[in-house]
């Protein structure tokens, strides 16, 4: 189905630098090139000139967070105006957005779109998206001439959120289901009466809850590359390395001061290891890893199912939950035990040392499991893109990792609602946590760049 004498390569982001490779090493093999958040000469990418690549656009945000890695400049509304972006273009002057530069019969075509968004905002932007659709239908031959502002797939977004969504709640259904089973209602028992902390040691608790995971995210998530300098077969995904760092430093971090509240404070209290959601039985954890495979397994089948269906996955924005392929399972099951210890650590802090004195009902406490989960990220990415949108820069840099903490979001808030609720069915954090660990290691691993060449 594909006209070889008719092709156009889009890319966004690190797609652009792969686009532009394969223009270079096929430069006969394409009529046009579309960068979307990217640019030319980044990581082994060649650099662009008036001529190469043939009938270039670049649709370059006003608010895109890597502006000096693409395009040397301070700022996506400043772009323009650089050498490199000038370079490019083949001109002296700034850039005009808007303009054709050179002639589209010749392939020396030049086109700057800019769209009034960031960088993931390209994703979600209807004048990014439209400015693909124009320039594939300036420069091939044939299609239907829609007015690119003509969009729909609006509707396949709230769609597949709306499948995101439902995918979360199937596996909460269909784990509460099977806490009922006698198998598992074996290993269970009634949440132990609540001996948290109290008092002001609960709210500077509170605060150290939320503040830690994010105070410690960027430097934790960077000394991954001291400590793992290149990818490995065991960990071959770099920014899932940063991650998994940053989450057994928290889970060092949130152990440590556990132990001293515990032995300074609340030992007087004379609480058991089921009043913080632990059992020491092998058995009964043993079974809440199976009940974890069959949670996670279900919601898998459901995502595979609709990709057999109907060709979609489960996803939102910058969010995605998608299948695994055999090397992406592999990889999985290497940062998976490493999750999961952080994971059960979380599920101890939420619900033996941050549990509410008093009973309360189950969406009160998953919101305020919630909000000490996301709370921080949110106020990290506020501080990070208030000046952005204002016409500055991140005031903390590190654009990559700020928009993977957009994910964080998300994602803790569906850990929030799983640890949450099977908390409650089964009176131990491990349930949970190894739900939580299967799930957000999935997530990761399917959605994130393999560094090492397997």
């Amino acid at each position: 189905i594909v006209d070889p004498e008719n092709i156009a390569l889009e890319g966004h982001s690190m797609g652009g630098w792969a686009v532009v490779v394969a223009a270079a090493l096929n430069p006969d093999g394409y009529e046009s090139v579309m960068l979307q958040g990217s640019a030319t000469g980044v990581f082994g990418a060649p650099d662009g000139t008036a001529e190469f690549p043939r009938n270039l656009a670049v649709a370059f945000s006003t608010y895109e967070e890597f502006a000096p890695l693409m395009w040397n400049a301070e700022t996506g509304a400043s772009a323009p105006a650089g050498d490199k972006m000038k370079a490019a273009f083949g001109t002296d002057e700034t850039v005009v957005a808007g303009q054709l530069y050179g002639s589209i019969e010749d392939g020396t075509a030049r086109l700057l779109y800019q769209p009034v968004t960031t960088h993931p905002g390209d994703h979600l932007n209807s004048e990014a998206i439209g400015a693909a659709v124009d320039w594939v239908q300036r420069t091939l031959d044939g299609g239907s001439d829609l007015d690119p502002a003509n969009q729909i797939w609006q509707w396949n977004e709230i769609g597949r959120l709306i499948a995101l969504t439902g995918m979360v709640m199937a596996m909460l259904g269909f784990g509460g289901v099977l806490t009922e089973a006698s198998f598992f209602r074996l290993a269970s028992a009634e949440p132990a009466p609540a001996k948290p902390v109290t008092g002001n040691g609960r709210i500077v608790s509170s605060i150290l809850t939320i503040a830690i995971p994010v105070v410690s995210y960027f430097w934790l998530n960077l000394q991954a590359a001291t400590l793992i300098p290149a990818a490995t077969p065991l960990f071959a995904q770099n920014i899932t390395s940063g991650i998994m760092v940053w989450a057994l430093g928290n889970a060092a971090i949130t152990l440590v001061l556990f132990l001293i509240w515990h032995f300074a404070v609340n030992s007087k209290n004379n609480p058991t290891a089921l009043t913080y959601g632990l059992t020491t039985s092998i058995p009964a954890i043993l079974k809440w890893a199976l009940f974890a495979i069959c949670v996670a397994g279900f919601g898998y089948v459901l995502l595979a199912l609709s990709d057999l269906i109907f060709t979609t996955d489960f996803r939102f924005w910058v969010v995605a939950v998608k299948l695994m392929e055999s090397l992406h399972f592999r990889i999985f099951l290497s940062y998976l035990p490493f999750f999961t210890l952080f994971f059960v650590m979380l599920g101890v802090a939420l619900h033996g040392q941050m549990r509410p004195a008093q009973p309360v009902s189950l969406m009160r406490e998953f919101i305020g499991n919630a909000g000490l989960l996301v709370i921080g990220f949110i106020v990290l990415l506020v501080i990070q893109y208030v000046p952005l949108l204002g016409g500055g820069v991140l005031p903390l840099g590190e654009p990559l990792l700020t928009i993977v903490a957009i994910q964080f979001v998300p994602l803790l808030t569906i850990v929030a609602a799983l640890m949450t609720y099977f908390y409650r069915k089964t009176g131990t954090v491990f349930a949970g946590a190894f739900t939580s660990a299967i799930f957000i290691t999935w997530v990761i691993v399917a959605g994130q760049a393999t560094h090492y060449a397997f």
